[in-house]
């Protein structure tokens, strides 16, 4: 039989959307307010480069629905998939979001291994 491994951190209730990803209430709270941010930003970038008309028709709530799947998924890949600390994903949440609204393929960049050597 093997071994049964269990994480050392709290994680938040998993019930809640990204919770399993989230260690804390608290943390949950600044994830959600951070993605409503990205999300309006979205928006508010749209109105700059093509007019008050433009975003007035795009705004709707299926387009709001879809940004905000968007950057869920996004979060689910950073966060979960390739391991990154809520803070650096919450950095890159915007450009992912922006890059698949011009049509783009966002990548995220792979951090390569970095090796210390001590006095140089």
């Amino acid at each position: 039989m093997g071994s049964v491994i269990i994480p050392s951190r709290h994680r938040a209730d998993s019930s809640t959307p990204f919770g399993d990803l989230v260690d804390s209430p608290e943390r949950y709270k600044k994830v959600m307010f951070r993605m409503a941010q990205v999300l309006a930003k979205s928006f508010c970038d749209d109105e700059r480069r093509h007019g008050k008309e433009f975003e007035k028709r795009v705004h709707t709530d299926s387009e709001e629905k879809r940004r905000a799947d968007i950057i869920g998924r996004w979060f689910r890949n950073m966060r979960g998939d390739l391991n990154w600390s809520i803070e650096r994903t919450l950095d890159h949440l915007e450009k992912a979001l922006r890059t698949e609204l011009d049509g783009g393929t966002y990548n995220p960049p792979i951090e390569r291994q970095r090796l210390w050597v001590p006095g140089g």
